[in-house]
């Protein structure tokens, strides 16, 4: 009898733990835990300094998030910070005379809640003159600014001209990532979230949708962000998953930040299984999602040594002011 019991409640476990997620376009809100794991190799030569960044997710309009705990191999010292520009949280490490690889853990709960039409960000402050400028890989030049003005041309309000914005990108671009074609951050290939790829190629990811999306409303100098994080699975409770980001813009007449997220619009309309949801996407975000950190060619706090960097969402390592090759993985359950 009491085998008997332990099997029937061993199963319902089970059931409960692999059974299938259903949070979708209409959810209003998703809890879980999340878990950043981050490795960084030992320096190759002896060395003086090593120092590496992490980003670390941070409450804002459309997440709460708590329970932040951060652990590495042998307790190292950190800090934490905040870039100048940008206000992204950042964990800082620096390591003397570093000999062993480090595998640093960040674990946190949050709760994400749907950016819908009816609870828009107002929030003015949130304007960054940085939201009206070019980068490095998002750019403004005149191909950009003669098309966005053919564009918005006959548009009157800023909600129309997003319309438009997103409308040519959604059907310009496709979803694609071909390994041949992957980019290695100097904007020749997919991933790097280079305007003039996208523009000139049409295909990549979601960093190369929003960076097209973006240089387009900066052209007609309408504010608009660039947010990167990571990206649930709707219909599993648990796993492994890789980044996403994603892209608001100021409507200077109903004072609000409008979001958009093309790519999951445009595998709403191309992939099978998928229900079409591009019209949801122009001014929504569901809740599959953490936002990790905002901007692009950011300065780190304390100020690293190289370039500022495309976007964050992976560590960055620094051994005496050289950049050290990192990878991270993430990982998600629900509550």
């Amino acid at each position: 009898m009491l085998k008997a019991k332990i099997t029937i409640i061993c199963t319902l476990f089970f059931t409960v733990l692999y059974s299938e997620s259903n949070f979708n376009h209409t959810s209003k809100k998703r809890s879980f835990h999340f878990v950043y794991t981050a490795n960084i190799s030992a320096p190759k030569n002896k060395s003086e300094v090593q120092k590496i960044w992490l980003p670390i997710p941070q409450t804002n309009a459309y997440q709460d998030v708590t329970n932040v705990v951060v652990h590495s191999s042998g307790n190292l010292p950190f800090s934490f910070h905040h870039d100048k520009i940008y206000g992204n949280k950042i964990a800082y490490f620096e390591i003397i005379d570093p000999r062993k690889t480090i595998t640093i853990t960040v674990k946190l709960d949050c709760t994400r809640y749907q950016n819908a039409r009816d609870n828009f960000d107002n929030n003015v402050s949130h304007l960054n003159p940085c939201f009206l400028t070019p980068t490095n890989l998002l750019v403004i030049d005149n191909n950009i600014k003669k098309l966005a003005a053919e564009l918005t041309m006959e548009k009157q309000s800023d909600l129309q001209k997003l319309h438009a914005v997103y409308n040519e990108v959604l059907g310009q671009m496709k979803y694609s990532k071909p390994l041949e074609h992957k980019g290695n951050g100097l904007g020749t290939g997919w991933g790097d979230g280079s305007t003039k790829w996208a523009m000139n190629k049409c295909f990549g990811n979601c960093t190369d949708f929003h960076s097209y999306y973006i240089s387009l409303l900066r052209a007609i100098n309408i504010p608009s962000r660039f947010e990167i994080g990571a990206w649930l699975h709707a219909d599993k409770p648990q796993g492994k998953v890789g980044y996403h980001c994603w892209a608001f813009s100021w409507n200077s007449q109903l004072k609000q930040w409008f979001p958009v997220d093309i790519s999951e619009a445009w595998k709403s309309k191309h992939l099978k299984n998928k229900e079409h949801l591009t019209d949801y996407y122009f001014g929504n975000l569901c809740v599959n999602r953490i936002q990790f950190t905002v901007g692009r060619d950011l300065n780190l706090s304390p100020k690293q040594q190289q370039k500022a960097l495309n976007y964050f969402i992976y560590p960055y390592c620094e051994v005496d002011g050289n950049v050290i090759a990192t990878n991270a993985s993430f990982s998600y359950i629900d509550k």
